[in-house]
């Protein structure tokens, strides 16, 4: 993988401490104008950094840096999403009026030990450049820059060797928008600018944390919980739990009625079913059976009965949209792991609506790269 360097901006911290945090919230509508009034400052030599988010239970460490859009049109950056044209319209329209990218795209990999030992080796042997403190999200942001023309030699050829590809987790349409944007400036480019390049924060495997999506269902007038509980039956293992959890394993689903729990796991002849699909998903399991069979729900990205929630966040929010509605009932699933994800991608094809929720998320404005 060809990574690239970039003229970084950064923000001005002696202007906007002690409200950071408020300050990032506001870059991704208010960039142009806090660029005019001397919020960001410029880095003056091309450079790549190391990025580094420290919380209470997990770090994540990866590399910022600018992808040739030439590797996605090629093939080298994989998908597992399709994009909607309306989204990468308004993506180019941002990009256009900003001028520039304020957030990377995430992007991930397989490890690969020589890199790893690299930029492991690279942080202890030198400061941060910059250091951020979000008390509120109480997570620790630390970048340190990569200049020296050795440094960045080495960095580029670990890359080059070790990483033959890496696959998008979250910013599909800023990808797409950008070799969009390359493309139609080969033909005329009046104002000269430069999109051959966009900014990324490359993360390895072990660096990535996926967690799933659950969904809070409306239940059709026809169907209460009790046929509900019996149709599912057919498709999975039915057990009544005593206390409300996620699922703990792969192909196992939590189901919440009310103020029951129920733990739902995929019988073995269900599962032979997909035996040919370059990975078995619970997500797709729940949408084929359960969402379209016993629901009659077709397309889980615009029926109104479905709803969302990170499981990051925990059981408190699916209980709250439970009691709101007594027809509402939610299923909890169990992450996609990473090799599933990659497999997907490989395959070229995607993953369900909603499957996956990728950390870590950076911030907007943390590091800007400018056209």
């Amino acid at each position: 993988m060809h990574i690239k360097t970039f003229v970084g901006v950064y923000p001005n911290l002696a202007r906007v401490r002690p409200s950071v945090g408020s300050f990032l919230d506001q870059v991704k509508e208010a960039y142009p104008s806090l660029r005019v009034a001397d919020y960001f400052l410029s880095i003056p030599e091309p450079s790549c950094f190391i990025y580094r988010i420290e919380g209470p239970k997990h770090h994540n460490t990866g590399v910022i840096a600018c992808l040739d859009v030439r590797d996605f049109l090629e093939g080298r950056i994989l998908q597992h999403e399709r994009t909607l044209e309306a989204e990468e319209e308004k993506q180019m329209r941002l990009l256009l009026e900003r001028r520039a990218a304020v957030k990377p795209v995430l992007m991930a990999y397989p490890n690969a030990a020589p890199l790893d030992h690299w930029i492991s080796a690279f942080m202890q042997a030198h400061s941060p450049f910059m250091e951020i403190n979000l008390e509120k999200e109480k997570k620790l942001h630390r970048v340190w820059q990569v200049s020296e023309a050795t440094d960045l030699g080495e960095l580029a050829a670990l890359f080059d060797e070790h990483v033959p590809r890496v696959y998008i987790a979250d910013g599909h349409h800023r990808t797409v928008c950008s070799a969009l944007l390359y493309k139609r400036l080969q033909v005329e480019n009046k104002d000269n600018l430069i999109y051959d390049r966009f900014l990324c924060g490359l993360f390895a495997e072990s660096e990535l944390e996926i967690f799933a999506f659950n969904r809070v269902v409306q239940l059709p007038e026809h169907l209460d919980v009790e046929t509900l509980l019996s149709r599912l039956s057919a498709w999975c293992t039915v057990k009544l739990l005593r206390k409300k959890r996620q699922p703990l394993k792969k192909h196992e689903m939590t189901l919440f009625t009310g103020d029951a729990c129920y733990k739902l796991r995929w019988k073995k002849e269900v599962l032979k079913g997909y035996a040919g699909a370059p990975a078995i998903l619970d997500t797709a399991l729940l949408n084929d059976h359960v969402l379209g069979e016993i629901m009659g729900i077709s397309d889980v990205r615009t029926d109104r009965r479905v709803t969302y929630t990170e499981s990051p966040k925990g059981l408190r929010p699916i209980s709250k949209k439970i009691h709101q509605d007594p027809r509402n009932v939610a299923f909890c699933l169990y992450p996609v792991s990473a090799s599933e994800f990659f497999a997907v991608a490989d395959a070229g094809e995607v993953l369900p609506p909603k499957s996956t929720w990728f950390e870590p998320r950076m911030k907007n404005g943390l590091l800007v790269q400018e056209f």
